[in-house]
């Protein structure tokens, strides 16, 4: 089965921004269309825009509850195509001390940070089931991003190990491919004495330096005044199991309406699923 898939930081709705959700989300509408991916791992999405999504994308629905618990702050949630797939199992973890609890914090993180994942079967094929992870790790701790990060291998292997399952794991790593949150999923650094075993798809496909920045401080967004906030940098990322084969990756830089829909541009994985 072939799948094609998007991992999408929308950017909150800061009132601030010259481009606000209300502009930008036409042209976050369009993009999706011009993929038609069948699962999409967001990121900073709140709820009133999820709605909104759901109104311009019929066809779509989600998984995923806000990081302060219900429908309160940032979701990492999961849209898929419901003529598609079917959802077998979904759940949310928090990236702290207690993974259970909502709006829980560790590690210095500068918000709670969680991990929404989903359990799906194809709709009319005789297909794989397959379970997809998405995230955004912390913006301030490397601490807490690679804590983060190893508690949901950490999960992601055990619930691999029971199923038998192929997986995804898709987001903004707030990380750099030279960052050891990177190396790690890779397989290619240790994370307290454990390594994982995924394939970026940047790497099956031509390398990270072919890809370009993922996030970018273009015109009308109000980013922060630092200069490090404001310097385009590859911190989005598809990874997947080892026996999901990559067919391509790329990163949807187009405007639309001549606005960037996110600070962030959409990137965009197809894959083929096991036998």
């Amino acid at each position: 089965m072939d799948l094609t898939v998007m991992s999408f930081n929308l950017r909150f709705w800061n009132k601030k921004d010259e481009y606000d959700w209300p502009r930008r989300l036409p042209g976050v509408v369009a993009a999706v269309q011009a993929s038609q991916p069948a699962v999409i791992g967001t990121q900073e999405c709140l709820h009133e825009m999820l709605l909104d999504l759901l109104n311009g994308l019929p066809g779509y629905t989600f998984i995923g509850e806000g990081r302060e618990g219900g429908e309160k702050g940032e979701y990492s949630a999961i849209l898929y195509r419901t003529d598609l797939l079917k959802l077998r199992y979904q759940g949310q973890f928090w990236l702290s001390d207690h993974p259970e609890i909502p709006s829980s914090n560790s590690w210095m993180a500068d918000w709670p940070r969680i991990c929404t994942w989903g359990w799906f079967q194809p709709i009319g094929e005789v297909g794989p089931e397959f379970l997809v992870y998405n995230t955004h790790l912390d913006n301030g701790s490397q601490k807490a991003r690679e804590k983060g990060v190893r508690m949901i291998w950490d999960v992601m292997a055990r619930r691999r190990e029971l199923s038998g399952l192929p997986g995804l794991l898709m987001g903004d790593l707030n990380a750099e491919p030279h960052n050891p949150v990177v190396g790690f999923l890779r397989g290619a650094a240790e994370l307290e004495g454990e390594i994982a075993t995924l394939n970026d798809l940047y790497q099956l496909n031509g390398g990270e330096e072919a890809v370009g920045p993922t996030y970018h401080d273009g015109p009308g967004f109000c980013s922060g005044d630092s200069e490090e906030a404001r310097r385009p940098r590859l911190i989005d990322y598809i990874f997947a199991t080892t026996d999901v084969t990559s067919l391509s990756v790329e990163v949807d830089r187009r405007r639309f309406g001549d606005l960037d829909p996110s600070d962030h541009y959409p990137v965009v994985g197809r894959v083929r699923l096991p036998d």
